[in-house]
């Protein structure tokens, strides 16, 4: 298993017992300060819905990590809200939602114990997604982002650069650069014209091949 995952899993299984210890010993905060919380819960909720339908689109927040600092706010908030939150002012659905929040991590990390190939892999592949990897940016400034797909694969192929392009405080997923080559030799090279963005792909044993995009 990944270290990074291993890493995180460890932090979120830290948060379940803090958690589950606070349930115990049925430690509350103040209604005030679980109001506080629950609004903010309720926030992250929406906001959350938001990244999801404009992900459908191919719309993200700007930036890299900013998607997954949302996910995360928003498991740790719902923890908080589900553990520790005044009971008067636990009520559903909120409460519901944060239940499910709150036991994910300990169900995600028994997916990936019990052998189940179907449950691990989708387990295993989603805390890829939330976990993050610096290496898998391959270009990065204020107008585009190329990032790779995997950065986990010890050998094979590793998929194709996707391209993002920035605009404003949102940046649009433009797909893969993908030319039917999958002898890619996970290398890239970026030139800039006054309309123009040129990516050229390096490829083993070929030239390497570019994709032009609009500026």
């Amino acid at each position: 298993m990944n270290d990074r995952i291993k890493m995180m899993l460890v932090a979120a299984g830290l948060v379940f017992i803090v958690g589950l210890f606070g349930r115990i010993k049925k430690i509350q905060l103040s209604a005030k300060a679980s109001l506080v919380v629950k609004k903010f819960f309720i926030f992250m909720c929406f906001l959350l819905l938001t990244v999801f339908a404009l992900s459908l689109f191919g719309i993200y927040f700007r930036g890299y990590w900013t998607t997954k600092a949302i996910i995360w706010a928003f498991v740790l908030t719902a923890s908080l809200y589900y553990s520790f939150g005044n009971k008067q002012i636990l009520t559903k659905p909120w409460k519901n939602i944060a239940t499910i929040v709150f036991y994910f991590p300990i169900v995600s990390a028994l997916f990936m114990v019990i052998p189940t190939f179907l449950g691990m892999i989708i387990s295993y592949s989603l805390w890829l997604r939330l976990t993050g990897d610096p290496r898998a940016i391959y270009y990065n400034d204020s107008e585009i982002r190329i990032q790779k797909v995997c950065t986990d694969c010890d050998a094979g192929f590793q998929g194709f650069p996707r391209y993002f392009k920035k605009q404003g405080l949102f940046e649009l997923d433009k797909g893969e650069l993908d030319n039917g080559n999958n002898l890619f030799g996970d290398r890239i090279r970026v030139e800039k014209t006054k309309d123009s963005t040129i990516v050229y792909l390096y490829y083993t044993n070929s030239e390497p091949v570019p994709f032009k995009f609009k500026r």
